[in-house]
């Protein structure tokens, strides 16, 4: 059995079984990351009330709004890892504030785009320009409420009243919520997709799958593997069954053999009578549980790596 890693937080506590991140933040990081990430957001802002306005399909401006959430949080997240901010929270509340403040802007140009399909010199209509939308938040507010009271786009060519009150205030929300919720989850997922090496000061590498087991009892795998034997993994023999099977990933710093972690996920397919996989399901077993050279070795060289065979063609 092997003596607890002290990595992390340069040594002066343990990541205990499991890596985490040390959530050190960097504030210079902080502050370049939300201003680099409101800049983005801003001309992403731009780009989707655009899109809003004037894009007459529903389906259009729904997947509009995900990918305005989406870059918002993958700007972001990514600027804060370039900048070694380690911090999973902190990278989440940046992410939200910057979604926040960018969503005020899309309202801005938002209203601007929407008043000037209509603005010309007959009707008497005036836009209020960018600067007073931005700098009066009350003036923006009851341009909102005037396209609430009346609304604006139809759900499709067949309605005949377009959604308003109520209706179109819960629209806005999920709109909100939609922008929102894409931002944190492309955040979380990008601040999560390696680990940090403390000793290089940098991100470890692409994570890469050792070898692919038969799948065996999840119990068992933990609680063997939690006391650092390995006996149990390597007793699993190769995958055979491309509707079932476990995968080992590894993750590693490239420039130092003191950090390693292991990941075992289990995969479940759903293949249909043509060999077609239709359907995936992959469940984590064991989280980046750190590991030594020497027990890193031992999974690697207890078997060759095989890779799972493609399912049968009955066509062949």
């Amino acid at each position: 059995m092997t003596t607890q890693l002290q990595y992390g937080m340069e040594g002066d506590r343990p990541y205990s079984l499991y890596y985490q991140h040390s959530g050190k933040t960097p504030l210079a990081s902080i502050l370049l990351a939300a201003l680099a990430g409101i800049v983005a957001g801003i001309v992403l802002a731009f780009a989707y009330a655009y899109v809003d306005a004037y894009c007459p399909y529903a389906k259009g401006r729904g997947l509009a709004c995900v990918i305005f959430g989406a870059g918002i949080g993958g700007a972001t997240a990514a600027i804060a890892k370039a900048g070694k901010i380690r911090s999973l929270a902190v990278v989440l509340a940046l992410v939200g504030a910057v979604a926040v403040i960018s969503y005020y802007f899309c309202w801005v140009f938002w209203i601007q785009a929407a008043l000037a399909r209509f603005a010309d010199s007959a009707n008497g209509i005036r836009l209020p320009g960018y600067a007073r939308l931005i700098l009066s938040p009350l003036t923006l507010a009851r341009y909102i409420q005037l396209f609430n009271d009346n609304g604006y786009w139809t759900m499709s060519s067949t309605d005949k009243d377009a959604p308003h009150g109520l209706l179109l205030s819960l629209f806005w929300l999920a709109e909100a919520a939609t922008i929102l919720g894409a931002a944190i989850a492309v955040a979380y997922s990008t601040t999560r997709a390696n680990v940090f090496c403390e000793s290089c000061n940098a991100w470890g590498k692409k994570p890469v799958t050792l070898r692919t087991t038969a799948p065996g009892d999840p119990v068992q795998l933990r609680q063997t593997l939690e006391t650092h034997n390995f006996t149990y993994l390597n007793s699993l023999g190769p995958a055979t069954d491309a509707a079932h099977y476990w995968s080992l990933v590894y993750e590693y710093c490239g420039n130092c053999d003191k950090l390693h972690a292991l990941t075992i996920k289990d995969h479940t397919n759903k293949i249909d009578k043509k060999g077609v996989v239709r359907a995936k399901k992959v469940k984590t077993l064991v989280e980046r549980l750190l590991l030594d050279t020497a027990e890193l070795n031992t999974i690697r060289n207890a078997t060759a790596t095989v890779v799972v065979p493609p399912p049968p063609n009955p066509s062949l």
